[in-house]
């Protein structure tokens, strides 16, 4: 692999994990963000920082110089970018899922409801055991003798479980994903549009429909980034285009990495109670509290009465 290929990489791992990890700090620092409706972002981003830890140090071991294993190499070759593939889409397909059901039924299915806590739960559950089984599958291909011989990413990734993960598993999610969101932007666009529709209906549905669009954004920024590979190897295994062309795998893998690193910063762009703590944390922890703390003051013994 060229030079600048690791070095692009590690520059994409390394904002993923501080923007990931101060994206963490936020919600674990504001109690409004650590709401049961949150859990899947939250979890998201651990997943995120998760990838943005090994995939830098996995390409530099999988260039073709190191002598290991043959299932730890296909771990780091195959299994590590199925797992996280997997998760992802995983979460925003409960994430969607969980946003119809709450637009669909909203009596029944509020912010700290049993319906919502249990859905939550369940759905974290299989967000992360089945991309787990799902990375255990390539190393088990390889039952035979664990020979030991230089790992090469060129070389030693299994194809046909890549392209599992993108036709079997990621592009039918963002498809549902796509069915999920159209229909719920159309429903609440026909509600609102009634003329029996009340002040607090309206009000309702403006929150919603910033929330869909959102959750939205965060899937299209996922299918842009994943959708390229998928296209990629769909014409490598059907002959387009020559499996030996390198370069153009390396760019769209690298967006791939670009996913974990770019979440953040759309939760920032576009999540409104996000951007509100955000700039909490800043007035609170950069500009200094002593300095809130003194302006809060200051106002307050302006609205005072006179003694």
């Amino acid at each position: 692999m060229h030079k600048d290929y690791y070095v692009v990489d590690f520059m994409i791992g390394f904002v993923g994990l501080c923007a990931n990890s101060f994206a963490l700090a936020i919600f674990f620092t504001n109690k409004e963000l650590r709401k049961t409706t949150n859990y899947h972002i939250i979890s998201l981003t651990i997943a995120d920082i998760f990838f943005a830890v090994l995939s830098s140090p996995t390409t530099f071991l999988t260039d073709g110089d190191y002598k290991m294993n043959r299932r730890l190499c296909l771990l780091m070759c195959t299994s590590l970018r199925f797992f996280y593939g997997a998760t992802e889409m995983y979460h925003l397909v409960s994430i969607s899922t969980l946003r119809f059901v709450r637009i669909m039924n909203p009596a029944e299915n509020g912010e700290d409801s049993p319906n919502v806590k249990r859905f939550v739960r369940v759905s974290l559950g299989v967000s992360w055991t089945v991309p787990i089984v799902f990375a255990i599958l390539p190393m088990m291909s390889s039952m035979g003798p664990s020979s030991s011989s230089y790992c090469s990413f060129d070389v030693d990734t299994d194809e046909d479980w890549v392209l599992f993960l993108l036709y079997i598993v990621i592009l039918p999610m963002i498809i549902l994903m796509t069915f999920i969101y159209a229909y719920i932007y159309n429903y609440v666009r026909k509600r609102n549009s009634r003329a029996e529709v009340t002040y607090d209906m309206l009000k309702r549905g403006a929150e919603e429909m910033r929330g869909v669009r959102f959750y939205m954004i965060l899937a299209m920024f996922s299918a842009i980034c994943w959708l390229p590979l998928t296209i990629y190897f769909g014409l490598v295994v059907f002959d387009a285009i020559p499996s030996a062309d390198r370069a153009n795998r390396y760019v769209l893998i690298l967006l791939v990495h670009a996913n974990a690193a770019g979440n953040p910063f759309l939760y920032a762009f576009a999540y409104a109670d996000f951007r509100k703590a955000l700039r909490r944390f800043y007035q609170l922890r950069i500009k200094g509290q002593a300095e809130v703390e003194s302006r809060e003051s200051r106002a307050l013994r302006a609205a005072s009465p006179v003694q």
